[in-house]
């Protein structure tokens, strides 16, 4: 046999935000605070199991055997870091053998992880010449009484020994859990293709099913008949060869979670793996008869409930696949010299194909390695082609070069990246599939990465739709829609909750909220199953230029508005600068941009006048009778800035004095007072004019006639 292939599987963590942090609504990524798992048999044995944690904020996490013996272990971990914990070589777990064995019978080897912050959780089981992993799938993200298809691949060569068997594994997440499931082939145990069989699991064990001789599980559905309960179900085999067709070895270990056939899409596009011009291979399982799997436009089978298609495809080319009805897709690495490679790197692995439906726009991952993965470690994306040059890696917009396009994908582009060993936050304002996968010596891993595990059969949509939403007095239309929901309660994250297929819902503040739709299911009979989105309101940037503003010829008027110094200008000149200076009459408006996106706006109008011409006009009759016409005794004037004077009855009693702008002109009473009005009459006056630039004054007096009407 040729050495073994190892094949990290690498998971995700999912930024907020984004939203959906680069998506508005933040749905069910890989993302989680509880994981059930189990340890499926290698082909080679002792196995070293390890385990990755990926956190983007600091966290505390227990790893616990629940039916096996040794103690919880409990870990922190500060964020955008990784945590490896090496089972070979922790006491007391390096005790225990967590890795099962042989098939159809419970054993205590569930593990599972609780956190007290969302992180992300990948397995690794590395044997001699083998190393298999598995990103796990968070318990929320798992269905209740959820439907599972194996899908995965033996190989066609029986030289590599019968006891490299397919193989599924189920881990229970509570006890008392019936297991159903119907084998596809004849097993190991002696279980016969197409009968159901029962088992009942309690929370922390596992049941491991084998194929018999050199068999293939594919097709083979698993479920749980007595309740709504969940399970964690992972499916690959001992060892297996693809391709190897009589001219290149290659043999190793698969090993991913399968996904219940309630969050499976329709529409797949398959990616081509880096240097490996050979190609691939790919597998559509249907859950439903008679489905339709068109490939690049072709039909190209029709399939009933369990079967399966297998492609093989000899060129490094993107495919389309498109069922009629929900299906699931795997993709193969081919074995060995098979697939191509300039190096002779890469073996086989299995890795899930992402929907389109399931697309996601935000994402963090690690790319753990061991000494036997060393090569190449690439970075896989599938982006629609418009949007190629919005795409970062670690906030580095990618080399848009590296994207191929296929005549029969139509809008969509993908590409490979290469990088090191670390952690990458990968980020776009439009919906990407990204895939993790490593070519080594004999060696690889692949894995899907960024998928959103919302229910395919019921969802919900807010109207309207925005990454970020920067408005608190925004009004939300929140719409559930599927077949398989009897009934609909929600709970918006802000203290309220509402009921029906249709809600209106404003937020009276900023912040993130974790909208809960609660469905209750006609399909399961389960009281209910939740989909959670995120809400983010940001307020927007507090922004303003000031009053209206009337200046001298000659003078420079300034405007440099408070702001933050993440925010973005641009004024109606085209500047992006902070601050601005004007030297003639205008409307002048800025808006800024924050980091949320969110922007303000505002406007100012700006005047110059000739303060160099000197006018006073002084009114000989003012009509007081409260009808704002004529009301005040006030004067018409330019470049004047002060105005004192006094008024006198004829008997020469003062009986209003002023100082403009201080003191407002005279309103016909007594000192201005409410309630003591002057007489109607003749009065007198002296006006003292004043510009305070130049402090030039003019002296005027007269007489003014008051008169109120009737």
């Amino acid at each position: 046999m040729n050495f073994i292939k190892s094949k990290y599987l690498i998971t995700l963590l999912f930024l907020s935000f984004i939203a959906f942090y680069c998506n508005g609504q933040n749905q069910n990524t890989g993302k989680g605070k509880d994981f059930w798992f189990g340890i499926m048999e290698n082909y080679a044995l002792p196995a070293n199991i390890s385990i990755y944690i990926v956190a983007d904020k600091p966290v505390t996490f227990t790893i616990a055997f629940p039916k096996l013996g040794p103690p919880p272990l409990t870990f922190t971990l500060v964020k955008n870091r990784d945590t490896v914990i090496n089972f070979t070589s922790t006491t007391p777990v390096k005790n225990f053998q967590l890795h099962n064995t042989g098939s159809e019978a419970a054993q205590n080897r569930g593990i599972h992880v609780t956190c007290n912050e969302p992180i992300n959780v990948i397995v690794l089981n590395d044997a001699v010449n083998s190393t298999d992993g598995a990103a796990i799938i968070p318990t929320s993200s798992l269905l209740k009484n959820g439907i599972y298809y194996i899908n995965t691949f033996r190989g066609e060569a029986k030289s590599i020994g019968s006891i490299y068997n397919s193989e599924c594994l189920i881990a229970a997440t509570e006890d008392n859990t019936e297991i159903s499931f119907i084998p596809s082939v004849k097993t190991v145990g002696g279980k016969i293709a197409g009968n159901t069989y029962k088992t009942i699991l309690n929370a922390g064990q596992v049941y491991q099913i084998q194929a018999a001789d050199s068999l293939n599980l594919t097709g083979t559905k698993v479920w749980v008949s007595n309740g709504c309960k969940k399970i964690a179900v992972f499916q690959g085999a001992k060892c297996s060869q693809i391709y190897y067709g009589g001219t290149c070895n290659g043999c190793d270990h698969l090993y991913s979670q399968a996904w219940p056939t309630d969050i499976w899409g329709k529409t797949y596009l398959t990616h081509p793996f880096a240097d490996m011009p050979n190609g691939y291979m790919f597998q559509v399982i249907a859950s439903q008869n008679n489905t339709k799997v068109l490939v690049d436009g072709t039909l190209k089978a029709t399939l009933n409930e369990g079967q399966a298609y297998l492609e093989d495809v000899t060129f490094a080319v993107m495919k389309c696949i498109v069922t009629d009805k929900p299906a699931a897709v795997v993709e193969f690495m081919k074995s060995g010299v098979c697939n191509g490679n300039s190096r002779g790197l890469g073996n086989p692995s299995l890795m899930n194909v992402v929907p389109i439906e399931k697309m996601t726009r935000a994402i963090q991952v690690t790319t753990p390695v061991t000494q036997n993965l060393i090569n190449e470690i690439y970075i896989g994306i599938i982006v629609k082609n418009n949007a190629k040059s919005l795409l970062t890696i670690n906030n580095v917009l990618v080399d848009t070069t590296k994207f191929s396009a296929s005549a029969s994908c139509a809008n969509y582009v993908s590409g490979s990246f290469k990088v090191n060993k670390g952690i990458y936050n990968i980020k776009c304002d439009s919906a990407f599939s990204a895939y993790i996968y490593c070519n080594s010596d004999n060696r690889s891993y692949a894995m899907e990465i960024g998928a959103i595990y919302d229910n395919s059969s019921y969802n919900f949509k807010v109207d309207p739709f925005s990454s970020i939403y920067c408005d608190t007095t925004q009004n939300f239309k929140f719409t559930a829609f599927g077949d398989s929901a009897q009934s609909f309660t929600w709970n918006f994250g802000d203290g309220t909750t509402g009921s029906g297929n249709t809600v209106n819902k404003t937020y009276s503040k900023s912040g993130d909220f974790s909208v809960k739709l609660f469905a209750k299911l006609k399909t399961t009979g389960c009281s209910d199953d939740t989909i959670t989105k995120v809400i983010s309101i940001r307020r927007s940037p507090d922004i303003s230029l000031g009053k209206d503003t009337t200046l001298c010829n000659g003078k420079v008027m300034f405007l440099a508005p408070f702001a933050k110094s993440s925010w973005a200008f641009k004024w109606n000149n085209g500047s992006t600068l902070r601050t601005q200076s004007f030297l003639s009459s205008q409307k002048v408006w800025l808006t800024v941009t924050d980091s949320n996106r969110c922007s303000s706006s505002d406007t100012i109008s700006i005047k110059f006048k000739n303060c160099d011409s000197l006018e006073l006009k002084i009114p000989n009759i003012f009509t007081p009778g409260g009808d704002e016409l004529n009301d005040f005794f006030n004067f018409k004037f330019s470049g004047y800035d002060e105005f004192k004077g006094f008024i006198y009855n004829r008997w020469g009693v003062v009986v209003y004095t002023f100082n403009y702008p201080d003191k407002d002109f005279w309103n016909g009473n007594i000192e201005n007072k409410d309630g003591e009005p002057c007489s109607d009459g003749t009065y007198y006056y002296i006006v003292t004019a004043r510009q305070k630039s130049n402090g030039i004054e003019k002296q005027s007096n007269g007489v003014i006639t008051l008169i109120r009407g009737k």
